[in-house]
């Protein structure tokens, strides 16, 4: 059975340090220093995965308090504990423990990622584990992503727009800075 255990900033530091770097390319990963100042601000969730008690991943997410929804930031397995079906109940798990909030997920643009191949099956795990895809997408600091909705219930995904912009402020403060980096758009067909 997977259970979640909330984090430290001296765990969540040992976290980035050990595993994190790795596990992220480096455009998609935010500075540390960024992570805790969220968490002091009190706006980020950050959880150990267990599995029979003992540590097989972990997952951090936005989560201002107050709103329905939540950004899923990173999630992962530990490299010995990958390639059997892991992933797939720990997001079965962390919507259920979340609920009745719902997890909103960024997954890079595969036709715009480096590694095409890679960015698509990540996307393909998502939508297979029961993520829906949103009609919009974003760019933030030079990396596209498409938006998923961790529900069953595609009305959910009418508001995936607004809480991104609303995430999005939230971790770039500086409003320039988001003018010029940060965009929520509707593909074109």
């Amino acid at each position: 059975m997977i259970r979640f255990q909330t984090l430290t900033p001296v765990q969540v530091e040992d976290l980035y340090n050990r595993y994190m770097e790795g596990d992220f390319p480096r455009p998609e990963l935010k500075p540390l220093s960024s992570i805790l100042r969220m968490m002091e601000d009190g706006i980020y969730l950050s959880l150990s995965v267990l599995e029979e008690g003992e540590p097989v991943g972990y997952a951090l997410l936005l989560d201002p308090p107050g709103e329905d929804y939540l950004l899923l930031d990173y999630l992962a397995t530990f490299p010995a504990c990958r390639g059997k079906g892991l992933g797939a109940r720990v997001l079965a798990a962390l919507e259920n423990h979340l609920a009745p909030r719902v997890v909103l997920l960024e997954s890079e643009y595969p036709p715009a990622a480096p590694d095409p191949a890679i960015a698509a099956r990540r996307l393909a795990f998502y939508q297979r584990s029961g993520c829906r895809l949103a009609p919009v997408r974003s760019r933030i600091f030079g990396v596209e992503y498409s938006l998923l909705a961790l529900s069953r219930d595609p009305a959910h995904l009418e508001q995936v727009g607004p809480a991104m912009e609303g995430f999005y402020r939230l971790m770039v403060r500086n409003e320039s800075v988001r003018a010029r980096q940060v965009q929520v758009f509707l593909p074109e067909s």
